[in-house]
C-alpha cells in the first residue's frame, strides 16, 4: 500500500540535538577510537542478504558493546524490535524505543521524503502500548533505524502529538479491544493520522555510512556522534560536568 505523505521531517544534526553543557563534557580519545571502530564493524558486518532479524542483532551489539553493556538492558520486548531499558533487569520501565529494517526494505522505512511509512507507524503503535497497555511513562527517544540511517525522534513530540491527541487514544482503545492485526493499526489508524497531519516532526538524523565510509570525520563530529547514542542522551541520564582540559 502507497502512502502520500501529509506529514514532514525537521532534520537535526547530532551536535545540534545535544546540551550544549554536555557536548562540553571531556571525552577520552579513547573512548572516541572504541567507538569509531565499533560503528566500523557494524557497518563491515551488515549483510543486505541476511534477516532483520540478523542485523537488527548487530544494532543491539553495537549498543550493548559501547554503552549500555552490564548498565542497561537492550533487547526485545513482545513484538517490538528492540527496546533499551533504564537499567540492567528487562523488566525495569522501558526508556527507548527501536524499530529496526533492512536498508534494501525501502518501502517500510522512513526517510526525509517519505515519513508515512510502516516503520514510523510502528513507533506509534509500540509507543501508545507502552502509554496505554503497559501504563508507562518513562521512555525518553524513539529511534527508526535501517543500522545505516538513524531518525531519532524525542519522546517530547511523542507525548504532545500522539499521547494527548484523543482521537488516536480512541482509535488505539477500540483496535486493542478488537483484536484486528496490527496491519489494520498501521494502515487505517496510524497512516490516515500522519497524512492528515499538518506539521513536521522533529528527529535527529545521522548516516554513519556517509561519516565513516571512505574518510575520517574530524573529532568534534565523532564526539558528537559518540554522545548522541549514549545514555546520558537517548535516556536522558544525568551526566557529570567535567573540566575540559586546559
Amino acid at each position: 500500500m502507497a502512502y502520500i505523505a501529509g506529514v514532514k521531517l525537521k532534520l537535526t544534526k547530532p551536535i545540534d540535538s545535544l546540551s550544549k553543557a554536555y557536548f562540553k563534557q571531556t571525552v577520552t580519545d579513547g573512548e572516541l577510537e572504541a567507538f569509531t571502530v565499533n560503528v566500523i564493524n557494524l557497518l563491515d558486518n551488515f549483510n543486505d542478504k541476511e534477516t532483520e532479524e540478523h542485523n537488527k542483532n548487530l544494532v543491539r551489539d553495537f549498543l550493548l558493546k559501547t554503552y549500555y553493556h552490564d548498565k542497561y538492558a537492550v533487547n526485545t520486548k513482545g513484538k517490538d524490535d528492540l527496546v533499551i531499558h533504564h537499567d540492567k533487569k528487562t523488566d525495569s520501565a522501558v526508556a527507548v524505543i527501536i524499530e529496526t529494517k533492512k536498508r534494501t526494505n525501502k518501502g517500510e522505512m522512513i526517510s526525509a521524503t517519505k515519513p508515512n511509512a510502516k516503520a514510523l507507524h510502528e513507533l506509534i503503535f509500540y509507543y501508545l502500548k507502552e502509554r496505554y497497555t503497559h501504563n508507562e511513562n518513562g521512555i525518553k527517544n524513539l529511534i527508526a533505524t535501517n543500522g545505516y540511517e538513524w531518525y531519532i525522534f524525542d519522546e517530547v513530540w511523542f507525548e504532545k502529538n500522539i499521547f494527548r491527541d484523543t482521537g488516536l487514544k480512541k482509535a488505539y482503545l477500540e483496535f486493542s479491544a478488537s483484536g484486528n492485526d496490527t496491519r489494520h493499526f498501521y494502515d487505517s489508524i496510524a497512516a490516515v493520522f500522519l497524512k492528515n497531519y499538518d506539521g513536521e516532526i522533529p528527529c535527529t538524523y545521522v548516516n554513519l555510512e556517509e561519516i565513516f565510509k571512505g574518510r575520517l570525520p574530524g573529532k568534534k563530529e565523532v564526539k558528537a556522534l559518540y554522545k548522541l547514542f549514549a545514555p546520558e542522551h537517548l535516556l536522558k541520564k544525568t551526566f557529570c560536568q567535567r573540566q575540559q582540559p586546559a
